[in-house]
This record gives C-alpha cells, structure tokens and sequence, in this order.
C-alpha cells in the first residue's frame, strides 16, 4: 500500500500530545509529541516491551499523513504495525 495523501507538515506544528508512528530501526512504533523547545521536538517512543524513550528531532522535521495519521519515517507502516487502535486529536476533535 502506498500513502494515500502526500500532505507534509513540519513536525513542531504538531500540538503537545498528538500522537504519531515513528519508523525506528526494524518496526514501527507509537510516539507521542512531549515537547518544542530550541528548535528541537521531543518524542516519548513506546517501545514493544512496555517501556518509553525519548527521541530529539529537528523541528523542521517533515512528516507526512497517510490519512488522519501522521507518520515520521520512510516504508510501508501497514505490513510491520499489528492490530492498534490509533486516536489521533486534531482542533479539539477525536479522528479515529
């Protein structure tokens, strides 16, 4: 499958809580955006074992949407994500 919308946004016009699929070494994993600060936008990374890590990227990071779903990397999220139930908030709204 590829990405059905080619719509780009820099990753710090993302709000504070917005969650995002990041592409880490092999997989791809649920992140949530903790912070902006100094030109950089700090990530919480779920890992599988149940644990969390922190990811600085650049602020001018570009992200793309595939869909309602925002994702942070290159490859096809679909054939390496199990079933997960992704709520995304945009301008006060629950997109599921």
């Amino acid at each position: 499958m590829e990405i059905t919308e080619s719509r780009q946004i820099a990753l710090n016009t993302l709000p504070i809580g917005a969650k995002l699929l990041v592409r880490c070494k092999s997989d791809w994993r649920m992140a949530v955006v903790s912070a902006n600060f100094e030109g950089k936008t700090t990530l919480q990374i779920c890992s599988p074992k149940g644990r969390t890590y922190r990811k600085r990227c650049a602020a001018e990071t570009f992200i793309v949407y595939d869909g309602a779903i925002p994702l942070l990397g290159e490859g096809v999220w679909r054939d390496r994500v199990g079933k997960i139930r992704f709520s995304l908030v945009i301008s006060s709204r629950l997109v599921k």
